[in-house]
């Protein structure tokens, strides 16, 4: 009944401390009955403490929280479904020590497959409240634990959990780190389970949503130069994740799956100069020279065949009236040149590049 919150965790973490040398011997039994009386509480305090101290349980004395894991599977899918969004996100944080902490039998994966569009809601339910947004990214982990730790769990989810980080992702509104966050999941799963996006159809429309990306204004220029540490400038891009999800899809996928994709966006984003929104061509130009040079040496044979038709274009694009646009131009050269070997077919290219 503690009115304050900060002073309920402290209470929590001394219950969980004190859990963690009775339980094992068999004392205090009677605590995680009480707990799951809690979770029931119509007091909100009472629900979030609850989970809470599961988090915590369930991460200190492993081997006598997952006895119950059925149990513990129906109550957490409970706290996800709860009306308040701090029960919600207290409930996330016990699934991620459910999930960190499961064995892999094949009742537990069909347990944790179950509370996965429930993890999802939470996330969406974080980012479209003000002030919440930041809770998002505990899905984010709970996903990449999943990924790593019980992909079959994700069986039959894979659409909706690429779907919702490609939503997060391209939404400018949002905050860099939680897109950033979003396609760090994508890019777990495309290293670990390519074939998992293979199978799901994924992959073309996941290469629709990215290129686009990969022309995102830097962060510094979002923000004053004051405004950001230098550090830590290009980790937090957009524009880089989503630079390097394009490149490991080209290198873990067929290239019949990527650069069919990767072209015609070039193709139509080189002609975009006329929309009517300078900004937002420039943008497309400069993420079609850049995509092109990203995928090099993933879809090397494919390109080189196509190479007469590509060329003249990224070279036309050295002359681009956009800084950033001359400079994906030159990084594009630069990829052709190292994976193409288009010195042996292009042996006076420099004519037209060095100009």
């Amino acid at each position: 009944k503690e009115p304050v919150g900060l002073v309920r965790r402290s209470i929590a973490d001394v219950v969980s401390k004190v859990a963690k040398a009775t339980v094992p011997m068999g004392q205090w039994n009677a605590l995680p009955e009480f707990l799951a009386q809690c979770t029931q509480s119509p007091e909100e305090a009472h629900r979030d403490v609850a989970f809470v101290i599961f988090a915590s349980l369930t991460e200190t004395i492993v081997h006598q929280m997952t006895q119950h894991f059925a149990t513990l599977g129906g109550l957490f899918r409970n706290g996800l479904n709860d009306t308040s969004l701090k029960v919600r996100v207290a409930a996330l944080k016990a699934v991620l020590s459910l999930v960190t902490n499961a064995s892999g039998e094949p009742d537990e994966v069909k347990i944790v497959s179950g509370l996965v569009p429930q993890i999802l809601a939470t996330a969406r339910n974080a980012i479209q409240m003000p002030g919440e947004e930041e809770n998002a990214a505990l899905a984010f982990e709970v996903l990449d634990e999943l990924i790593e730790t019980l992909p079959k769990a994700l069986s039959g989810h894979v659409p909706e959990v690429v779907a919702f980080c490609v939503e997060c992702a391209s939404s400018p509104e949002l905050a860099t780190v939680t897109r950033r966050r979003a396609l760090d999941v994508v890019s777990f799963l495309a290293r670990h389970k390519p074939k998992a996006l293979l199978r799901a159809k994924l992959v073309q429309p996941l290469l629709r949503s990215l290129c686009p990306l990969v022309g995102e204004p830097k962060e510094s220029d979002l923000a004053g130069e004051d405004d950001i540490d230098d550090e830590r400038e290009e980790e937090l891009q957009v524009q880089t994740v989503a630079a390097r999800l394009v490149d490991l899809l080209a290198l873990k996928v067929p290239a019949r799956h990527v650069l069919p994709e990767v072209l015609a966006f070039a193709a139509a984003a080189l002609n975009s100069e006329n929309s009517g929104d300078a900004q937002s061509d420039a943008k497309r130009r400069h993420a079609a020279v850049a995509v092109l040079g990203i995928v090099c040496e993933g879809c090397a044979e494919g390109l080189q065949r196509r190479a007469p038709e590509i060329l003249p274009r990224v070279v036309e694009a050295l002359r681009d009236p956009v800084p950033d646009v001359r400079g994906g131009a030159a990084f594009t050269l630069g990829q052709m040149a190292e994976y193409l070997q288009l010195s042996y077919d292009f042996p006076t290219m420099h004519r037209d590049v060095l100009p």
